[in-house]
């Protein structure tokens, strides 16, 4: 499993990850589960959009029923509403609209604005119904370029060698009216605060510098081994590699576990520089198959390979990011500037202290 921004959040929070509502109600019938937690719920649905519609057919939990499950717990008094005043709550959903808009099986009624303004309505709608609720502080974060993905090769009119230009140009719009929904927080919610997450932006910019995106890893460039008898063997990282081993840690553990064996007493000389890895493909899915690797959903049946570097691609799978890919954008969430998130990171609205209503 990849982890999402949502989990990394979380850990920057140094919480528990938010268990499925599904899964507490089933644990709290069956008696497993005494309450509802206290570490939040996470009610979100793989596949769902901002539509209700969107997917139907694939038995997502459209984002309609999954508020309706949240007004339900409340107003059954299941949920303490001073908790839920002290919460957070993300919302990060659309992108799965968008591109079902392009897909060919169905031909939108609606003009690509129009379409835009129905799903920002429901945004609207979805965000006023939880205020009415208790909530009081929001991250609401814009899509990423969708038209960038390599599921994209699936449809008719997509381009192979670039991004979806349409697509991208819808969710900009949308990313612009959810923008425009935070700055009016003030005004239409009192109270209340948001901040606004410029995903599409950070995600741009892993695309246009991905050399600057990545992990730095210690790399053995040279490691010497003395026996008793003053033999040495010398290891570069060019050979370890060739020998099988996935790490310089696992080799030296198991050099250690041969020699002390034979009770021979070494010295070891490990020399060790920083290698800096960032993102050596941004366009191809890690986990797939045909071009780009979108052609076959990873973990699904058929014929799916997956990559040996996987913080190395931008996209696990022909739709979602890497986890390397989370990591860096929740960082950039968490404690990032202006350009990243505004008006403030989500560990300045973690630290604002909301009046009850």
């Amino acid at each position: 499993m990849v982890a999402n921004d949502v989990s990394i959040a979380a850990q920057f929070l140094g919480i528990d990850l938010q268990k499925p509502y599904l899964e507490i109600d089933l644990g709290i019938i069956n008696g497993s589960h005494k309450g509802y937690p206290s570490n939040g719920i996470n009610f979100a649905s793989a596949g769902s959009g901002v539509l209700n519609d969107t997917n139907l057919d694939l038995g997502v939990m459209p984002i309609q029923e999954q508020l309706l499950k949240f007004q339900n717990l409340m107003k059954s008094k299941k949920v303490d509403i001073r908790l839920v005043e002290q919460s957070l709550f993300f919302f990060e959903s659309g992108s799965n609209d968008i591109f079902n808009y392009f897909l060919p099986f169905f031909p939108p009624t609606l003009e690509p604005d129009a379409f835009v303004l129905a799903m920002l309505t429901q945004v609207k709608h979805f965000v006023y119904q939880t205020y009415k609720l208790g909530a009081r502080r929001f991250g609401i974060f814009g899509l990423g370029p969708v038209g960038c993905v390599p599921a994209r090769v699936n449809l008719p009119e997509a381009p192979i060698d670039r991004c979806y230009g349409k697509m991208n140009k819808m969710v900009k719009n949308y990313n612009l009216g959810l923008e425009s929904i935070v700055n009016d927080f003030p005004v239409t919610y009192p109270g209340a605060i948001s901040v606004y997450g410029a995903v599409y932006d950070i995600v741009q910019l892993f695309r246009a510098i991905p050399q600057h995106y990545g992990s730095i890893l210690p790399v053995i460039v040279n490691l010497q081994i003395y026996s008793p008898t003053m033999d040495k063997l010398s290891l570069t990282s060019q050979n370890i590699r060739s020998w099988g081993y996935s790490s310089h840690c696992q080799l030296i553990l198991r050099l250690f576990q041969k020699f002390i064996r034979f009770s021979l007493f070494l010295l070891i000389h490990c020399s060790l520089v920083p290698y800096f890895t960032g993102f050596t493909n941004t366009t191809s899915a890690c986990c797939g198959n045909g071009t780009l690797g979108g052609l076959v959903q990873c973990g699904t049946e058929g014929s799916y390979e997956a990559c040996k570097n996987p913080n190395e691609f931008l996209f696990w799978d022909y739709f979602h990011p890497s986890e390397r890919s989370y990591k860096l954008l929740s960082k950039a969430l968490w404690a990032g500037k202006r350009s990243r998130i505004r008006p403030f990171n989500l560990k300045t609205l973690a630290n604002i202290t909301v009046s009850p209503s």
